[in-house]
């Protein structure tokens, strides 16, 4: 098929012109293939902002699949796609601009009465950040998130404890975790702690599991115990030795909100046990800020997409 639909191209020319004829094929204006790509495509869409896509089963659309919990809506979003020039870009706009995305994850009596596997959307599904999202979201936290938004992967290695982790004394370390390289046996360790996919098959829908690796990682992962540094780094830049300043920085950088009164004393708290274990230390004070900023990346509230 991709023979005899490629261009007749120069004998110079350094491509075989098969990639071109294959997406002009399958986006071919009101044909089968472009229909069914259209909804594939809007449904991964949809899984990603909801965790379950408008069809359940994004590897198959057909008779044996999954029905379509709002077929309408797959159909409507499907047009869109096509009707934007196929613009990935637009309809991620119409989602995130959609009251179902804006709506609170807060549930209430009658929803749950109603729809306890809030299939139909009452509220927003609480769902935790991806694997790459909260490595992402703890350097932007604390500062040291690279802009980089194209070149080269970042390396990763195996370190003689067995984990794969990234060189931060390497250009681009810090980019962000789509750069990071990935091969079959060598998955960053962090990343696979929460789901990332193996690359051993073909994943349509990654595993979303909770368990105590999770939170071993986060209270001694070398990674999570430089970020906690860095962020109290940061906090003692932005607001000196003001810790009442800090406490709420901390909290608006890592959870977007400032604490409530509960998480405030029980932050004070923490701080002030944490100095009398460093009290022989020459940076005390330091010392107890890095591991509280470290203990608010094990929130739920840094965790969890609300």
């Amino acid at each position: 098929f991709l023979a005899s639909t490629a261009p007749n191209l120069a004998p110079t020319a350094n491509t075989t012109g098969r990639r071109r004829a294959w997406a002009e094929w399958i986006t071919e204006k009101n044909s089968p293939q472009a229909a069914l790509l259209a909804r594939v495509t809007v449904n991964r869409i949809w899984q990603h902002y909801f965790g379950a896509g408008i069809v359940a089963t994004p590897d198959n659309l057909g008779l044996s699949g999954a029905k379509p919990t709002h077929p309408e809506l797959l159909e409507w979003l499907a047009a869109e796609l096509v009707d934007s020039g196929w613009s990935v870009k637009a309809v991620h706009k119409k989602i995130l601009a959609s009251l179902a995305f804006q709506q609170s994850a807060a549930p209430h009596a009658r929803g749950l009465e109603r729809d306890p596997a809030n299939q139909f959307l009452w509220r927003f599904p609480l769902r935790r950040l991806d694997a790459e999202c909260i490595r992402d979201a703890m350097l932007a936290a604390c500062g040291r998130l690279d802009a980089k938004s194209s070149g080269p992967y970042v390396p990763t290695s195996r370190s003689g404890a067995g984990e794969v982790l990234v060189d931060e004394s390497k250009p681009g370390a810090f980019a962000r975790s789509l750069f990071l390289q990935r091969r079959r046996t060598q998955v960053p360790t962090f990343l696979g702690t929460f789901d990332a996919p193996s690359i051993v098959f073909n994943c349509t829908r990654r595993a979303d599991t909770t368990m105590p690796l999770q939170a071993l990682s986060l209270l001694n992962s070398e990674m999570v115990v430089k970020r906690g540094a860095d962020l109290a780094g940061r906090l003692a830049s932005d607001c000196g030795s003001d810790a009442e300043a800090k406490l709420t920085r901390a909290f608006l950088l890592t959870t977007g909100r400032a604490p409530t009164a509960p998480e405030a004393a029980a932050a004070r708290s923490f701080l002030d046990s944490q100095q009398k274990v460093y009290a022989d230390k020459s940076d005390t004070a330091s010392r107890a800020w890095a591991d509280f900023c470290q203990s608010l990346f094990g929130l739920n509230a840094f965790l969890y997409l609300e």
